[in-house]
């Protein structure tokens, strides 16, 4: 494995050698859709958890690397992303693949994880607005607790 230290959400990133990527294709060979399956290959990074599978260790780590990002995770909103996210990831896991297309469905895409954000900013945006009114601090306070 190459460290690859590029990456935008996490890092650091790995990417497979050259000659990690030919044992690879060379085992697929023959393989329906190999050119198609190579190109993602190349383009593919790994990274590594800092955390065992435990759900327990990810909350904490996801969440200091949405803060480390500037993602807002203060008054729950982080933990709401979290909670969005693991919800997405297991619908997704919960479809049977019996053919190509079916990996499809199992995809989390770019516009999936813009939706689970949207929410978030969709609560920064309604604070933005409650604080602008000249409501009572326990009007707004009572309003933000109903939210």
């Amino acid at each position: 494995m190459l460290l690859n230290s590029e990456g935008n959400i996490c890092d650091p990133l790995y990417s497979y050698s050259d000659e990690q990527n030919q044992t690879i294709l060379n085992t697929l060979k023959g393989s329906s859709d190999i050119e198609d399956f190579e190109k993602k290959l190349l383009a593919s990074y790994i990274y590594i958890l800092p955390f065992e599978d435990r759900l327990i260790d990810a909350i904490p780590a996801l969440l200091g690397q949405m803060a480390l990002k500037e993602i807002d995770v203060s008054h729950k909103r982080g933990q709401i992303a979290i909670n969005e996210l693991f919800t997405l990831i297991d619908q997704k896991s919960e479809y049977v693949v019996e053919s190509d297309e079916d990996y499809v469905k199992k995809k989390i895409l770019k516009e999936d994880l813009q939706e689970i954000f949207r929410l978030t900013s969709t609560l920064d945006f309604f604070d933005s607005i409650l604080s602008s009114t000249s409501y009572s601090v326990f009007l707004k306070k009572r309003l933000k607790k109903s939210n």
